[in-house]
């Protein structure tokens, strides 16, 4: 999936191996296959209150543009800090304790695989 969206950048559209186009037409299948996942994740993120729809957009964002790696339990701490600074500011935002920050972390998570 997205090794082969970094693979297809070096490639030059030029190529004449086929490669570039070979690499375009794995990027696109994997881009289809993801649609169902990011529907499901949609869905479950507009039913959310602005604030939290925009801290799960800050996540699937970096998902988008990383990986799936970036949804790893020891990044919601890195999320936290990228939009909030800290977990305290977090909880006043997004009017949540901590357990049920990583609850809907996890649901997310659930949403994105399980689709």
């Amino acid at each position: 999936g997205v090794d082969k969206l970094d693979e297809a950048n070096n490639v030059p559209p030029d190529d004449e191996s086929g490669r570039y186009e070979q690499l375009n037409n794995e990027c696109l299948d994997f881009f289809r296959q993801a649609i169902p996942y990011f529907n499901s994740a949609i869905s479950f993120i507009d039913h959310l209150d602005a604030e939290q729809q925009e801290f799960d957009n800050l996540i699937l964002k970096y998902y988008v543009d990383n990986g799936f790696k970036e949804l790893g339990t020891d990044n919601l701490k890195t999320f936290i800090s990228i939009k909030y600074n800290s977990m305290s500011d977090a909880k006043q935002h997004l009017r949540m304790t901590p357990a049920d920050i990583r609850a809907h972390y996890f649901e997310l998570q659930k949403k994105l695989y399980s689709a």
